[in-house]
């Protein structure tokens, strides 16, 4: 019985790159580029005419085998594991979309049409020189080819020399940057009217994600090898990787400043009766310091503690620093030298006279050091009092609506919020910015509904754990603000407020 063979319609991967790609003649310069990139090239040259494109790069080349098994096998890609390719896809709107292809490498020379092609052996040059005619519906014009190259590059950043038509491209894109991690290094600088965040691997751009009224120019440097990462189009990321950008995105949707500080300015005044908060949060993982074990003991140390002053009629918040550490090294709970790290991680933060935890953030302000009229131990009266005012409020907000956090307060000088939230250890800072309360609110029955309703807005997001100002924050923030509306007793927050300190 004779067998028969599938046919492929003439323009067949044409038309999947068109359905497959948002824009693929973009995405035929991206793949150029890339495989270029890949090969080592110090200069690639990108040649648009009349009725033909032509690609040449000073790479390593490919020989018989790796022409043969890489670059003309479906699937197929022998590229080494940290290069940016490596899925062999590439090559369909790379070579099969066209009417006509010829590659010419080290002494290798293929003349192809579609799925058909033959080797030649020829003259040796270095690198890889690639050119190919397209069809009719690949919508092709030299004028548009070029700039659909530029507009690529423009959102790389290239160690290579690339040449548009003769003409040496170095308007790459790169910025300050703003974040590190195991998976992702981010960059970003200001600019109106720039609402995308650029994903690249190793300085070439792969895709991007709009993000209405950004004002910024966001790029995500992804630090693995490109299988690891990318979909196969290299459209979108996978696991950890898209997780991780999608956490970006949202922070990004919530607060569109607050990644973008390398070291984080902050000082935390450790107050008389923060003791217990501090122990208990370094019994979290926190460094690495304590093992399961000895987190364990601690917090059963913590409690014994906790008792015997009870005991005594002392508030557990009361408890001597110094007092559990002799505990800590009597019982032989930590070795001494994790005994020395946690003194330090205590004492290396402020002890000034107040009562309470108090933060002063200072991202994204104008500020250095903690102003004076911040600063707790210098704290002008108005400030004490709207920091006050800011503490009991977030207490009502917490009672009124069961939420369970611990929680202490401080100031954001930042010139972007009104207020944040900032996790420390098992507990949050409240953050205020004393600012918006200043001159604006000028009777207290105004400066009070104003703290209020935003204490209502921040304890929305830790409460219900929601990020995103959604439809669904927005309704939850209404039936908060309700509810505490109708229950909360002005008279009371006030008489709080005159009678304590920080």
């Amino acid at each position: 019985m004779k067998k028969e063979r599938v046919a492929i319609p003439e323009q067949h991967f044409l038309n999947e790159a068109k359905s497959e790609y948002w824009d693929y003649q973009s995405r035929l310069v991206a793949e150029v580029i890339q495989n270029s990139y890949d090969a080592g090239a110090s200069e690639i040259h990108l040649n648009f005419e009349d009725d033909y494109m032509e690609f040449i790069d000073n790479g390593k080349g490919m020989d018989y085998h790796t022409m043969r098994e890489g670059m003309l096998t479906l699937g197929g890609s022998i590229k080494d594991k940290g290069n940016t390719g490596g899925f062999g896809a590439a090559k369909k709107i790379l070579l099969f979309s066209h009417k006509s292809y010829e590659i010419h490498s080290l002494n290798n020379h293929i003349q192809g049409n579609q799925l058909d092609y033959n080797i030649i052996k020829g003259e040796d040059i270095l690198g890889t020189s690639i050119k190919i005619k397209p069809f009719e519906g690949f919508a092709y014009g030299k004028d548009g080819m070029i700039y659909k190259a530029k507009e690529f590059l423009r959102k790389c950043d290239l160690n290579s020399d690339v040449y548009i038509n003769n003409n040496k491209f170095d308007n790459y894109l790169s910025l300050p940057e703003v974040r590190e991690t195991e998976l992702m290094t981010t960059y970003s600088r200001d600019e109106r009217g720039k609402n995308e965040i650029l994903v690249r691997a190793n300085g070439l751009f792969m895709f991007s994600r709009y993000l209405t009224s950004l004002n910024m120019k966001v790029v995500c440097e992804v630090k693995k090898p490109s299988k690891e990462s990318f979909s196969q189009s290299r459209d979108s990321l996978k696991g950890v990787f898209q997780k991780e950008f999608d956490a970006l995105v949202d922070e990004l949707n919530v607060d569109k400043m607050s990644f973008k500080t390398k070291g984080i300015r902050k000082r935390i005044f450790r107050g008389a009766k923060s003791f217990l908060t501090f122990l208990r949060s370094i019994t979290t993982p926190k460094d690495q310091i304590l093992s399961a074990y000895e987190k364990k003991e601690m917090e059963s140390l913590i409690e014994q503690v906790s008792n015997k002053t009870a005991e005594k009629n002392e508030s557990e918040e009361s408890l001597s620093a110094e007092l559990v550490f002799e505990e800590v090294k009597k019982n032989n709970i930590v070795p001494e030298e994790k005994l020395e790290k946690i003194k330090s991680l205590y004492h290396k933060e402020e002890k000034l006279n107040i009562d309470y935890d108090f933060l002063v953030d200072l991202k994204n302000s104008d500020h250095d050091e903690t102003p004076e009229e911040y600063h707790p131990k210098s704290i002008s009266f108005e400030n004490e009092q709207i920091a006050l005012l800011w503490r009991e409020c977030i207490k009502e907000v917490s009672k009124i609506c069961n939420f369970k956090f611990d929680f202490s307060i401080g100031f954001t000088l930042s010139k972007f919020n009104e207020a944040m939230v900032t996790k420390e250890g098992s507990g949050f800072f409240f953050l205020i910015n004393p600012e918006i309360l200043k001159g604006k609110y000028d009777s207290l029955d105004e400066r009070y509904l104003k703290t209020l309703l935003v204490a209502c807005h921040e304890s929305v997001h830790v409460g219900y754990g929601k990020r995103l100002h959604d439809e669904e924050f927005s309704s939850l923030f209404e039936d908060t603000t309700t509810k505490v509306l109708l229950s909360i007793d002005k008279r009371e927050i006030w008489s709080r407020v005159e009678s304590s300190k920080l």
